[in-house]
């Protein structure tokens, strides 16, 4: 996946976890570490599979309350794309 589409996915994941009151950044528990802006505690939200934090972000799509600048949508061609070697 092409590093802008990464960090599209990124950010939409992140801003999905917060619109359902997911604490980002829990300095109390291991301290400030690298990423850890994007970390959060298991128990508030076990995600077993990154395909299911990207659900999130479709599910806020079609939610008009959603204030993300990207699409996600607009890109599912670019990802389903094999990539280049």
């Amino acid at each position: 996946m092409p590093g802008d589409i990464a960090r599209w996915w990124e950010q939409d994941i992140l801003h999905s976890l917060v619109r359902r009151g997911i604490h980002l950044g829990p300095e109390n528990i291991a301290g400030k570490f690298s990423g850890f802006t994007e970390a959060w505690v298991q128990e508030d939200f076990p995600a077993r599979s990154l395909k299911e934090l990207m659900q999130l972000v479709y599910d806020d799509e079609g939610d008009s309350t959603t204030t993300s600048p990207t699409s996600v949508s607009s890109l599912r061609p670019l990802l389903e794309q094999p990539p280049n070697r």
